[in-house]
């Protein structure tokens, strides 16, 4: 009985300490808040100064661990939260609020009348409240990164906003009242859930680059001809069937559509600034005849499409740089006016049917990335002509020239010895090595960019 008690005893005394060392732990993490928010109160009145405040948890983007974000730096975890003393500072023109784990943006924020600039990505918010679009001084809003569904129905108040960045989030529908924002130039829905763009966004009349790939969008509205200041689209990595005519968009500098499903592209008529085209991973059999008078024109990319002939017109964009037309099935030649291509550096034809080189391409001397495929005949007098004096040009450039597809090697005995000495020649990436190759066939990793080339007489 007596040894009961004595354990009651000893019972309580534990109970007491633990209930006294929960009480000082209660006290300390008060302690603790307190220092917290004043060192908060403190960083964001000292920022005040300027009419900016950048409260921001984040580290060097190339791994170096050194800080970057003013929470970071000053010892501060990222916030749940806008703090308070925030929302009471009506002067303010640029808040930050990046990389924090803010799940609520409170209506308040509409108290900031003077915001220019609001920046929330990074965070777990959900909604937007409508009070938001209240900031008609609002030029810039980010909420890349966040959770959102929707945007507020009233963002069309925003009347002065001129770029929203709402990328990776999960937005279904953009609000229709979006038609009213006029001054917007930049808009990037980019990976979210969007199936349509509707009219209004084709009522932005000072756009300048739209960007809504990764979406689910299955066609544009055909207003699209009222972006008259439009210099980039981006539409890539969406279910795109076809394309409005673009005629009109004379200022577009870059149209990307790559990884669609379009069988063609929309005529294109005046794009003299276009610098930019890609299109590859699609459906397409022809280009428009446009594509000629594409002046400014320096990167081409229609590699995966279902081209059967290298589109002749292309032999007028002098200012191409960059062509790549690999993995498309081509059995026409190459046009024998490419050779007027003088600022042409790559030129990709890989995973083609073509057999023979016009002893005009020669003339392509700014080549240094240079991959001609798997169907070469090398019998052919005038293309090892070419296959070597362009393997010369890249070689002086550092670049490369390769030839193959990396399938099954197979010789052909009625080759001659010395056209078997231009490939062991050419074995490799350029510049050879001093050693001379062996024929024997390498592997995937190995540079002889011959192994497992076809027989060069036979072609799919």
């Amino acid at each position: 009985m007596g040894s009961a008690v004595s354990i009651g005893k000893r019972d309580s005394k534990a109970s007491r300490f633990a209930t006294t060392s929960r009480k000082l732990t209660m006290r300390h993490t008060v302690r603790l808040d307190t220092e917290i928010k004043q060192k908060i109160q403190t960083i964001v009145l000292d920022m005040s100064k300027t009419s900016r405040v950048e409260l921001t948890s984040s580290v060097d983007r190339e791994g170096s661990g050194v800080p970057t974000g003013t929470l970071t730096q000053h010892g501060l975890l990222p916030l749940h939260h806008i703090p308070e003393i925030v929302l009471s500072m009506p002067h303010l023109t640029e808040l930050n609020l990046k990389c924090n784990d803010i799940s609520v943006v409170p209506k308040e924020i509409d108290a900031l009348v003077a915001l220019q600039v609001l920046i929330l990505s990074k965070n777990k918010i959900t909604v937007l409240p409508a009070s938001l679009t209240k900031l008609t001084r609002l030029r810039v809003l980010e909420v890349v990164s966040n959770q959102l569904i929707a945007l507020p129905e009233s963002l069309g108040k925003l009347e002065s906003l001129e770029e929203l960045q709402a990328n990776r989030n999960e937005i279904e529908k953009l609000p229709e009242s979006i038609g009213f924002c006029i001054k917007l130039r930049i808009l990037n829905v980019y990976n979210n859930a969007l199936i349509e763009l509707g009219k209004p966004v084709s009522m932005l009349p000072e756009l300048v680059e739209l960007n809504v790939s990764n979406n689910q969008l299955r066609q544009l509205p055909n207003e699209l001809l009222q972006w008259k200041k439009l210099q980039r689209l981006l539409l890539q990595v969406n279910n795109l069937e076809s394309l409005p005519a673009l005629d009109n968009l004379w200022r577009l500098e870059v149209l990307q559509v790559q990884q669609n499903a379009l069988k063609s592209l929309p005529s294109m008529g005046n794009l003299d600034h276009l610098v930019k085209l890609d299109a590859n991973s699609n459906s397409i059999t022809k280009l428009p005849a446009e594509v000629a008078h594409m002046s400014a024109l320096t990167h081409l990319n229609l590699r995966r499409n279902k081209l059967e002939e290298i589109p002749p017109q292309l032999a007028r964009c002098l200012a191409l740089e960059i062509l790549d037309l690999g993995e498309n099935p081509v059995t026409s030649s190459i046009p024998a006016g490419f050779a007027e291509l003088c600022k042409l550096r790559t030129l990709l034809l890989d995973g083609g049917n073509i057999t023979v080189l016009p002893i005009e391409l020669i003339g392509l001397r700014s080549v240094c990335r240079v991959h001609l495929g798997g169907c070469l005949k090398m019998d052919d007098p005038e293309t090892c002509e070419v296959v070597l004096g362009l393997k010369d040009s890249c070689s002086r450039r550092g670049g490369w020239l390769k030839i193959g597809d990396r399938k099954t090697e197979h010789r052909t005995e009625s080759m001659s010895s010395d056209i078997w000495e231009l490939y062991d020649e050419l074995e490799g990436q350029i510049p050879d090595e001093p050693a001379r190759k062996s024929r024997v066939t390498g592997g995937e990793g190995s540079s002889d960019f011959f192994a497992g080339r076809k027989n060069p007489t036979q072609c799919r």
